[in-house]
């Protein structure tokens, strides 16, 4: 009998994505798992306006300025380049309410008004 493992997780988050490709990495190295995975959908940011906005305005009012934002995406694109998965160049938009339903498994798939994370080397 599989153990259902709920994942609660942001589709549009980069380091949602990038746990999402570390999981998968780690399950294909069995032949067989124990788990029932199932993604439920959390938007961390409710209040986006339906339209997105700009990423960088978004990041710097997030974290505090460009240096701050410069920092958190220091590390997050060094989890990237460990999981091998490549970022989208950061002038995209960020995504909107309408979002909060799409499945982690369809990140690749985004549309062009979203931040985007599509996946290098993996199956």
């Amino acid at each position: 009998m599989a153990t259902r493992l709920a994942l609660i997780s942001d589709p549009i988050c980069p380091g949602c994505y990038i746990g999402k490709v570390k999981l998968a990495r780690a399950l294909a190295q069995r032949d067989v798992h124990p788990f029932e995975i199932q993604w439920k959908p959390f938007q961390l940011n409710p209040d986006m306006p339906a339209g997105g906005m700009d990423r960088t305005t978004y990041l710097n009012d997030k974290f505090g300025g460009p240096q701050e934002t410069a920092e958190v995406y220091g590390r997050i694109e060094r989890m990237a380049v460990e999981a091998v998965v490549g970022q989208q160049a950061p002038q995209v938009r960020v995504g909107s309410k309408g979002d909060r339903r799409r499945s982690p498994t369809n990140c690749s798939t985004a549309t062009s008004n979203r931040a985007r994370i599509s996946a290098r080397g993996t199956s």
